[in-house]
């Protein structure tokens, strides 16, 4: 079967909850049971993402969507990203009418799935469907065995060079056989090189090294994971034995000097 597009990804979830809202899933033990067609006009509430590329591409998506299942009418609303996981919590611990659907960030499935926001979706993918996702992400979106989350996008960091800097440097290029890849402590000596503080005031015109989103998880994590930690307990919830490994205090001591003891990227 063919990698399923965004669309029969939310399509999924649309009929999923559309099944759970009735009050009508079915369990079978020999494979998944999709709800039958509701009978007469549907509205399903979605809380979107506002962001680039969902603020384009998830209007295109209920509108092809309603085309195909004209007696459902999706009403989508948008909401920055900060704002949205604030008013996702608000609501559904306020247990409001809506959102039937909403976006939910990886981090958040296990903390929703043990509050009671989110309804298992396992009886609605078959194992060929599963297998098309990425298997990380199936992972994260499991909670004690069960399906909590259907896997929407994956993203990953990278790092990026400017040729030019190096070459002005006298720096070799990164490798790009991938088992000769750098070490954050070549990157470190490479950054060294790259920064400039021309006026010697203490803070450089040009730093070495640019992370971004500097002080959340989605950045910090690369290098406690780069030594072989957890980034949390199997449960999805216990930090206590995680963040204070030694694999972990290294890491963000190495993060902590990255910007205040060498100064090779700002804070």
């Amino acid at each position: 079967m063919k990698k399923k597009s965004f669309f029969l990804m939310l399509l999924f979830c649309i009929i999923t909850m559309l099944l759970l809202g009735a009050g009508k899933q079915e369990q079978k033990e020999k494979g998944p049971s999709f709800p039958k067609e509701p009978a007469g006009k549907v509205e399903i509430s979605f809380m979107s993402n506002a962001s680039y590329p969902y603020d384009k591409a998830v209007p295109h998506m209920v509108e092809l969507f309603q085309k195909q299942n004209p007696n459902i009418i999706i009403k989508t609303e948008f909401n920055p990203t900060r704002k949205l996981w604030e008013i996702i919590e608000l609501r559904m611990s306020a247990k409001e009418s809506t959102p039937d659907l909403f976006f939910a960030d990886i981090p958040l499935i296990a903390g929703y799935s043990l509050k009671g926001y989110l309804a298992p979706l396992d009886n609605y993918f078959t194992k060929e469907e599963k297998s098309n996702w990425v298997e990380a992400a199936v992972s994260a979106s499991t909670v004690n065995g069960k399906l909590m989350a259907a896997p929407f996008i994956s993203s990953a960091t990278l790092m990026y060079y400017n040729k030019r800097h190096f070459k002005e440097a006298g720096i070799p290029f990164p490798p790009k056989d991938p088992s000769q890849r750098l070490t954050w402590e070549e990157v470190l000596e490479i950054a060294k090189k790259l920064t400039i503080d021309a006026d010697k005031d203490g803070i450089p015109e040009r730093f070495g090294l640019g992370l971004i989103q500097m002080n959340r998880p989605y950045i910090v994590l690369n290098f406690p994971l780069s030594l072989g930690a957890k980034s949390i307990g199997s449960d999805g919830l216990t930090t206590k034995g995680i963040i204070d490994t030694p694999e972990w205090i290294r890491a963000l001591t190495f993060y902590r000097d990255l910007h205040n003891t060498w100064k090779v990227s700002p804070k």
